[in-house]
C-alpha cells in the first residue's frame, strides 16, 4: 500500500485542521507500513489505538468549531464522523479480543475515506470557516 502524501488538495485552509489532518495522515501511513511489514500484533494494536484516540480528538476539535461558528452542515458532517469512528473502534475492539480483523481492508477504507472526506466535506467546512474569519 503506497503512503499518502500531503498535498494542496488535502488542505482545507484552516491551520489547526490542516495540522490535525497531517497527524492523521502520518498515523495512517505508520499503520499501513506496519501491516505491510508484518509488524507484531501488539505494535499494530497500538497504532490502531493511536488512530482511534487521535481521530476522536480531531473530530471533537472539528465539531467544536462547527458548533462555535454555527456551520449549517454540522449534523450531516458529525454523522459521517460517527460512522467512520464506529468502524475504527470496532476493529480496535476486535483486535483486543483476539478476533480476526481484515486490517488491510479496514485501513484501505479509512485511507480512502480520509482523502474523500478531506477533499470534499472538510473543504466546504474550511471555506465556510474562512468566511467566518477562521484561518
Amino acid at each position: 500500500m503506497t503512503q499518502l502524501k500531503w498535498n494542496h488538495a488535502l488542505s482545507v485552509g484552516v491551520r489547526i485542521l490542516d495540522q490535525q489532518h497531517g497527524v492523521l495522515l502520518d498515523t495512517l501511513n505508520q499503520l499501513s507500513v506496519g501491516i505491510a511489514g508484518g509488524a507484531p500484533a501488539n505494535e499494530v494494536r497500538e497504532l490502531i489505538e493511536r488512530l482511534v484516540d487521535y481521530t476522536q480528538r480531531h473530530f471533537q476539535s472539528e465539531e467544536a468549531l462547527m458548533e462555535q461558528y454555527g456551520f449549517p452542515g454540522r449534523l450531516e458532517h458529525q454523522a459521517e464522523h460517527q460512522r467512520l469512528l464506529a468502524q475504527i473502534v470496532d476493529a480496535a475492539r476486535a483486535m483486543q479480543l483476539g478476533e480476526p480483523v481484515h486490517l488491510r481492508t479496514m485501513v484501505g477504507y479509512v485511507r480512502q475515506w480520509f482523502v474523500t472526506h478531506t477533499e470534499g466535506i472538510d473543504r466546504v467546512l474550511g471555506e465556510w470557516l474562512n468566511q467566518q474569519g477562521v484561518e
